[in-house]
C-alpha cells in the first residue's frame, strides 16, 4: 500500500512528547484543547481555567486573568485536561 501522500510530513510536525510549561504543561496553540475539559469554567463571560496546578504555574504568573483565574483559549490545554465524562467516572470509581 502505498503512503498517504503529506502523511509522513504532518507526523513529523505532530508533538511526541512533554509540550508546555515545565510544571503543568499548559501550551497555547493546540494540538489538544480546553473546550471539553471540566477544568474550564467561566468568570464574567469569560473561558478560564480552575485547575490550582495551572493557575499556580510560575511560568503563567505573566498570562492575562480573570476573578483570578487564568483566560484559556478553546486551542489551549494542559496535562491536567479531563473530559466531563471522564472526571465523573473516575469520581464515581474512587467512590466505590
Amino acid at each position: 500500500m502505498a503512503p498517504i501522500k503529506g502523511l509522513q510530513q504532518l507526523a513529523s510536525k505532530k508533538p511526541t512528547g512533554e509540550i508546555g510549561t515545565k510544571a503543568s504543561g499548559f501550551s497555547e496553540g493546540g494540538p489538544f484543547s480546553c473546550n471539553n475539559c471540566v477544568h474550564m469554567t467561566h468568570k464574567n463571560n469569560v473561558d478560564v481555567c480552575s485547575h490550582p496546578k495551572v493557575n499556580s504555574d510560575p511560568e503563567l504568573k505573566d498570562e492575562p486573568r480573570e476573578g483570578g483565574l487564568i483566560m484559556v483559549d478553546f486551542d489551549d490545554c494542559c496535562r491536567y485536561v479531563r473530559p466531563p465524562e471522564e472526571a465523573k467516572e473516575e469520581a464515581e470509581e474512587h467512590a466505590s
